[in-house]
C-alpha cells in the first residue's frame, strides 16, 4: 500500500459554481515540479479538442515581479487533473493522486449533501407558506396571523438561501 502524502487538500482544490477545480500552479506545487513543465505537459496531452475545451481553461495573472507581465496557467476540472497526472510517476505522485481522488470525492459528496439538505428545507418552507396562505383566507383573525407569518417565512427563506451557499468543508 502506498504511503499517502500529508498536506491540506483545501489548498489544492476550490469550488467554482458546481464544480471542484484546481490549477496548474497547484499541481506543480503539490507534485514538486516546475510550473513550466506542468504547462508543457498539459499542452502536449493527447486528448480530444472537446475534452480539452471542457476540462482545461487557459488563464493569465499579472506577475508583480516582472512588471505586470501576464503569467499563464490552466484551471482544470477533476477529470482534467486526473487525465494529466495519470502519467506522473513515483511514490509522491502515487500518494498525491490517491489523496486527490479522495478529496474530490469528499467535495462532491459534500456538495450533494448540501444540495439535498437545501431541497428538503426549501420544500418544508414551501409547505409552511402554502398552509399559512390557506389559513389567511378564513377570516380577519387568521389574515392578521398570516401577515405576521409571511414576514417570518420570508426571513426563514433568506436564512436558508444563506445557509445553503456552496462552502468548502474541512477535509482531514
Amino acid at each position: 500500500m502506498t504511503n499517502l502524502v500529508e498536506f491540506d487538500f483545501r489548498e489544492m482544490v476550490s469550488v467554482s459554481g458546481d464544480e471542484v477545480v484546481t490549477t496548474s500552479q497547484q499541481i506543480a506545487k503539490f507534485f514538486k515540479r516546475e510550473h513550466k513543465n506542468i504547462l508543457r505537459a498539459i499542452e502536449k496531452l493527447e486528448c480530444s479538442a472537446e475534452f480539452a475545451r471542457l476540462n482545461y481553461e487557459l488563464c493569465f495573472e499579472n506577475n508583480e515581479l516582472q512588471n505586470g507581465k501576464p503569467n499563464k496557467f490552466y484551471r482544470m476540472t477533476k477529470d482534467g487533473m486526473i487525465f494529466l497526472v495519470m502519467g506522473f510517476t513515483g511514490k509522491t505522485a502515487a500518494g498525491i493522486k490517491e489523496k486527490y481522488i479522495l478529496a474530490f470525492n469528499a467535495m462532491y459528496s459534500a456538495i450533494q449533501n448540501i444540495r439535498q439538505s437545501g431541497l428538503i428545507a426549501f420544500n418544508q418552507l414551501e409547505i409552511k407558506k402554502a398552509k399559512s396562505s390557506e389559513r389567511g383566507r378564513f377570516g380577519s383573525l387568521l389574515m392578521n396571523q398570516r401577515k405576521k407569518e409571511k414576514r417570518l417565512l420570508a426571513n426563514e427563506e433568506t436564512r436558508l438561501i444563506n445557509l445553503y451557499q456552496h462552502q468548502l468543508p474541512l477535509i482531514e
